[in-house]
């Protein structure tokens, strides 16, 4: 159980880093908070009822939940959708080391950036990273890794509240505020 929130708060924590200031950025502080609380609150409404409803129909996973309660097509649905949300995180992680990776290769090589750079590094990470990732029988084995980078997301948090303080202390970000 413990392995599994881990797991899943990376992945939640790991996405929001990135989202989180350009969506405030684009919606304002105000509403942008506005709507965390109302996302926060309709998705632990939606956990609830999901655990409720399995408690009560004795289902320990949500594909027999949805098997036991709308038949084979609800069963297609949640694994077609889970499928979805896989190749979706799948297509994201490549598009963000493709962004990144060159770049910070090339400025540690001491080269220039360029199209096969970016190709060389994208199907090294699906050959040596990806692939032996998904092959794993026991997912229970990335347990550790998963919270080693909960603490390097803890550590880019309070780096950049560090660099942050003076500014925020001044008033001086007020004036650019939306």
């Amino acid at each position: 159980m413990y392995s599994s929130v881990i797991t899943l708060a990376n992945s939640i924590i790991g996405v929001s880093i990135l989202a989180m200031p350009y969506c405030y950025k684009q919606c304002g502080i105000i509403l942008a908070t506005l709507m965390v609380i109302l996302s926060g609150t309709i998705v632990k409404l939606a956990c609830h009822l999901l655990i409720k409803s399995a408690i009560m129909a004795r289902r320990r996973n949500i594909e027999n939940l949805a098997f036991h309660t709308h038949g084979p097509i609800g069963k297609l649905l949640v694994e077609l959708g889970i499928i979805g949300y896989l190749i979706g995180t799948s297509i994201a992680f490549f598009v963000v080391m493709g962004d990144l990776g060159p770049p910070l290769i090339a400025s540690l090589a001491g080269m220039e950036p360029s199209y096969n750079l970016r190709l060389i590094i994208l199907t090294g990470l699906g050959l040596f990273v990806a692939l032996p990732l998904s092959l794993l029988r026991n997912i229970e084995s990335l347990q550790i890794i998963c919270a080693s980078s909960i603490m390097f997301y803890l550590t880019v948090v309070f780096r950049v509240v560090l660099e942050a303080a003076p500014a925020l202390t001044s008033s001086q970000w007020l004036e650019g505020v939306a």
